[in-house]
């Protein structure tokens, strides 16, 4: 399946000053399928080693942390031969393997060049006590696909042709907003974790089963990112971690209008404020399975100089699993019928897109009883983002945050079809997220 992050290969391979790429992102986000694709198209020869599956590469790195040694050794263990001037070399589930994190320095260093990737979950490499080569590599985050990136992979270009050219002509037709549509409540059961959505592909043709094998599928990657979970941290810290990851999806679902936050409160049993909490959301947050969003108290630049640190939103970083975890049938998702929850996975969905999209700081406003989903500063200018599942347009925090702070742009993103203002207030509808700062 194609990934938007294929562009920043090419532009890393065609960098003459190029240190070695980091790919970090959460497990089952697809970073070994984009990897070994763009070895296969765009190098004559390419070398996969994954620290998962190897035992011997370990051994490797535990001596001289000298690249051409390295490389020596790895002839020699593999008996292949490796031009590092024009060969590209992976290493995969580098967090596996400390010492190889740290060698990245001295492929930087004497090895300036060479064509050198790794991979690694946020679990691990986050996570690790071992010295980071800071300054050292490139790093690029991959998350799970967009909705873009979901269109794509069910080959429905011409579609996703029609939204790009309607959105910037400030006209889509109803036949394509209703199918584009369609496909963004399959993306709401799917999420964006690409073997989740290559079941999709293969089976839809009898939703009721594909449906069926999607559950099954998140089911299972979710129990494998619980056990990564005890892997990591410890069997008393998972147990706190798991009870933190779980609690997100229904506190969500809490319907809590005026200065709604995480709430520290039954989290944890006989724990009740942030400090109790503090390290596993950190935690959960380094893992790249949750989108930690602070709140503002104030619309005014820097925006977290308005913030407290122990008052924010949490969001799971896959909306497929969201739904998963909180129990909502793929039937009932696809019919739209699912009351207020639609507008917590509305918003779940849409911090998704931005932060797949676009890599900045997004936060909350909450002031007396108003408050606005997202805001970010875009060239100086704070741009509010109003989120709304349904299609109707009126939005009353949003009017008294116009009223209060008159920004040249803002934007109300619904299930609604795209509208565009004189005033700056623009009406993008849901999947066309991704696309709002170019309107």
């Amino acid at each position: 399946m194609d990934r938007n992050i294929y562009k920043d290969l090419l532009s890393w391979k065609s960098d003459k000053k190029r240190k070695p790429l980091l790919i970090k992102g959460a497990r089952q986000v697809g970073k070994t399928y984009i990897l070994t694709a763009f070895g296969k198209n765009e190098f004559t020869n390419f070398h996969h080693f994954d620290f998962t599956k190897n035992k011997e590469l370990k051994k490797i790195f535990e001596g001289s942390l000298d690249p051409l040694e390295i490389i020596k050794k790895i002839k020699i263990q593999y008996e292949i031969n490796i031009n590092p001037e024009k060969d590209l070399i992976i290493f995969d589930e580098i967090q596996e393997c400390p010492n190889a994190l740290t060698a990245l320095k001295y492929f930087c260093d004497d090895l300036n060049g060479s064509y050198i990737i790794s991979s690694g979950s946020f679990l691990g490499v986050n996570l690790s006590s071992e010295a980071y080569p800071v300054g050292k590599i490139k790093t690029i985050t991959l998350y799970p696909m967009s909705f873009f990136e979901f269109l794509e992979g069910l080959e429905k270009k011409l579609l996703l042709n029609e939204i790009i050219h309607g959105i910037k002509n400030n006209s889509i037709s109803l036949t394509v907003h209703d199918k584009t549509f369609e496909y963004l409540k399959y993306y709401f059961i799917t999420g964006g974790l690409p073997e989740v959505v290559q079941t999709f592909k293969d089976t839809c043709s009898d939703l009721a089963n594909s449906f069926l094998k999607v559950r099954e599928l998140q089911a299972e990657i979710l129990d494998n990112y619980l056990n990564d979970m005890s892997k990591h941290a410890g069997k008393t810290n998972a147990v706190k971690i798991q009870s933190v990851f779980n609690n997100i999806p229904i506190q969500l679902a809490r319907e809590n209008k005026f200065n709604s936050k995480f709430v520290f409160k039954d989290v944890l049993p006989g724990r009740s404020n942030y400090q109790h909490l503090e390290d596993p959301i950190l935690w959960l947050e380094k893992s790249g399975l949750i989108h930690k969003i602070l709140i503002c108290k104030k619309a005014e630049l820097p925006l977290k100089a308005h913030t407290n640190h122990n008052k924010f939103k949490l969001y799971l970083f896959d909306i497929g699993l969201l739904g998963h975890m909180v129990g909502l049938e793929p039937k009932t998702i696809y019919n739209y019928s699912y009351g207020s929850y639609k507008g917590y996975f509305a918003e779940n969905y849409v911090i998704q897109e931005l932060a797949v999209s676009f890599n900045k700081d997004f936060y909350s406003w909450q002031e007396g009883t108003s408050e606005i989903e997202f805001l970010t500063a875009i060239a100086g200018e704070i741009i509010p983002i109003e989120v709304k599942a349904g299609i109707n347009k009126k939005a009353k925090s949003l009017t008294v945050y116009l009223s209060r702070y008159h920004p040249n742009k803002s934007y109300l993103i619904s299930g609604d079809q795209i509208s565009l203002s004189n005033s700056g207030l623009s009406f993008l509808p849901l999947y066309a997220t991704s696309l709002f700062s170019e309107i």
